[in-house]
């Protein structure tokens, strides 16, 4: 088990005061109290994991460490998990990049709880410097979890330098019962923010609002192909949709 995260540390000591034989990691050596030590510690990770993980992000390292860990308890050589690990990509909407020629880092990503978004903006935020500001396009879905949007809203703020509140699913819920309750977070940051119910119209905004250098988030619905409105169900994709806009953004730049 993983004790970079609380979960972590209570299933260890669970399993361990019932007898269970537990293999634990840690990539912060936060293994204290009943557990004394952990199996694979950061010595362990120096000689498991690539030192560029081609997965950014904190919590993207401590889960290759997990796997890594589980790995070499079944045998397998150090230096093939390495090579391994070296060609990972990420899974579809998992802080996937959109790729484009204008200088701007465009990621879409499915976190849509607080500790989701929370750790992809905190990812984010890391990249070596210089960099640009960090613009987050996100909502909540409704008719669910209406509980966790000031939350979101909160994570949002303390993690970008610009909001834009826009529908996720929003199913047969009003987008003003959301974003109210959305912005009930974000009010306790200094972050910016606005409010663009159109999903399509407000991942355009966020691209011309971002300059070179600059990073745009697209957080909650990741890999979803669809967008719940009312009874409907539309197609919608957040990645497609922004390498369609970023294409007409650079045809645009040619032209003038």
């Amino acid at each position: 088990t993983n004790l970079d995260g609380a979960y972590g540390l209570r299933l260890a000591e669970e399993l361990k005061g019932e007898g269970k034989q537990v293999f634990t990691c840690t990539l912060q050596g936060r293994a204290e109290g009943l557990l004394e030590r952990a199996d694979f510690g950061p010595q362990q990770a120096e000689e498991l994991l690539p030192e560029n993980l081609p997965l950014p992000g904190d919590y993207n390292r401590s889960n290759a460490f997990l796997a890594a860990a589980c790995c070499r308890l079944l045998g397998i050589p150090a230096r093939q998990i390495r090579a391994a690990l070296e060609t990972v990509t990420a899974p579809p909407g998992r802080l996937e990049e959109v790729p484009n020629c204008l200088g701007i880092r465009v990621f879409v990503d499915y976190a849509h709880t607080p500790d989701a978004l929370e750790k992809v903006l905190a990812a984010l935020g890391s990249a070596p410097e210089p960099r640009g500001r960090i613009l987050t396009v996100f909502g909540c879905g409704g008719s669910r979890d209406a509980q966790k949007r000031p939350a979101m809203g909160l994570a949002a703020g303390r993690g970008s330098d610009l909001c834009i509140l826009t529908r996720d699913n929003p199913r047969e819920e009003r987008d003003e019962t959301i974003f109210a309750a959305i912005e009930k977070g974000l009010l306790q940051t200094a972050c910016p923010y606005t409010i663009v119910a159109d999903r399509r119209e407000a991942i355009a905004y966020g691209l011309r609002l971002c300059k070179a250098g600059d990073t745009l988030l697209i957080a909650g619905k990741g890999h979803e192909t669809t967008q719940i409105i009312g009874k409907e169900t539309f197609p919608f994709h957040d990645g497609e949709v922004a390498a369609e806009l970023l294409r007409q953004l650079h045809k645009k730049g040619e032209r003038q």
